[in-house]
C-alpha cells in the first residue's frame, strides 16, 4: 500500500528516484573488430535484464491495484525512457547509413564514372579506327580488281 499511495501522492507524476539505465555508445559501422560487437552485445543483453528486472516490480504492483492511473504513468516512463533513446539510436545509425551511401555514390559518380567516360572514348576511337580500316580496304580491292 505504501507505493500505491505515493503513487496517488505524485498525482501521476514519474518516479524522480527511479534508475533509468543509459544505452550503450553505439558500435561504428567501420568496426572490423568482432571482440567490440560481442562486447556490445554483452552490454545490450545486460541493460534489457536491468530494465526487465526494475519493471517486473512495476508490473507486479499495477497488476495488484489495477490503477488506471498507475497504468497510464508506467507507459508514460516506458515511452520516454526507453522507447525516446531507441529512437534516437536508430535515427543516428540511419545518418551513417546515409553518409556511407552517399560516399559510395560520390565515389561512383567521381572516379568510376571518369574512367568509363575514359574507357568509352577508347571505344569508340577503336570503332572509328575499324570503319576507316574497312573503307581503305574495300578502296584497294576496287584499286586491285582495276589492275587486273
Amino acid at each position: 500500500h505504501v507505493e500505491y499511495n505515493k503513487l496517488l501522492s505524485r498525482h501521476g507524476a514519474p518516479r524522480t528516484d527511479a534508475y533509468v539505465p543509459s544505452l550503450p555508445s553505439a558500435v561504428p559501422l567501420d568496426c572490423k573488430d568482432v571482440t567490440t560487437y560481442k562486447k556490445s552485445i554483452s552490454d545490450l543483453k545486460i541493460l534489457h535484464e536491468q530494465y526487465r528486472t526494475m519493471t517486473l516490480p512495476t508490473l507486479e504492483l499495477s497488476s495488484l491495484y489495477d490503477s488506471s492511473l498507475w497504468r497510464f504513468t508506467n507507459k508514460h516512463q516506458i515511452e520516454n525512457s526507453f522507447v525516446a533513446s531507441s529512437q534516437q539510436l536508430v535515427q543516428t545509425q540511419r545518418q551513417k547509413v546515409d553518409v556511407i551511401n552517399a560516399k559510395r555514390k560520390r565515389w561512383q559518380e567521381e572516379e568510376v564514372g571518369v574512367k568509363l567516360q575514359r574507357l568509352e572514348g577508347k571505344w569508340v576511337e577503336g570503332v572509328v579506327k575499324l570503319e576507316r580500316l574497312g573503307v581503305a580496304e574495300e578502296k584497294m580491292r576496287v584499286e586491285v580488281e582495276k589492275w587486273r
